[in-house]
C-alpha cells in the first residue's frame, strides 16, 4: 500500500486524486458491503480535498509517520477534522505507526 514516501513524491492534484480514490473506495465499501454506517466515519464534509491533503501532508512531516499507509493517514485526517482532542489523536497516530510496523 502507497505510504507517505510515495505520499511526499506526488504533485498536489495527484494526491488529491489519490484522496478521491480513496473516499470512494470507501463508499464503494459500504454500498457492497451493506454498511452505510462506515461512510460518516471514514469521509468529512465540507472540506475540499486540497485542504485534506494538507493535513495529510502535515501527518507526513512527523517522520515517525512516514510507513503509514495513505489510507491510514487518511483516516488520521477524517478524525482530526472532526475535532478529536489531540490525546485521541496521538493515541490513534502511535496505533497506526505500529500497525505499519514501525
Amino acid at each position: 500500500m502507497p505510504n507517505g514516501r510515495l505520499w511526499n513524491r506526488l504533485a498536489l492534484q495527484s494526491k488529491i486524486m489519490l484522496l478521491y480514490g480513496i473516499q470512494s473506495g470507501v463508499a464503494l465499501g459500504a454500498a457492497v458491503s451493506g454498511n452505510t454506517s462506515i461512510i460518516p466515519e471514514l469521509s468529512v464534509e465540507g472540506f475540499r480535498f486540497s485542504e485534506v491533503a494538507a493535513e495529510v501532508d502535515a501527518f507526513y512531516r512527523e517522520r515517525a509517520n512516514i510507513k503509514v499507509p495513505v489510507p491510514f493517514a487518511y483516516h488520521f485526517v477524517v478524525k482530526k477534522m472532526k475535532g478529536a482532542s489531540p490525546a485521541e489523536l496521538s493515541s490513534f497516530a502511535a496505533q497506526l505507526r505500529r500497525h505499519a510496523g514501525q
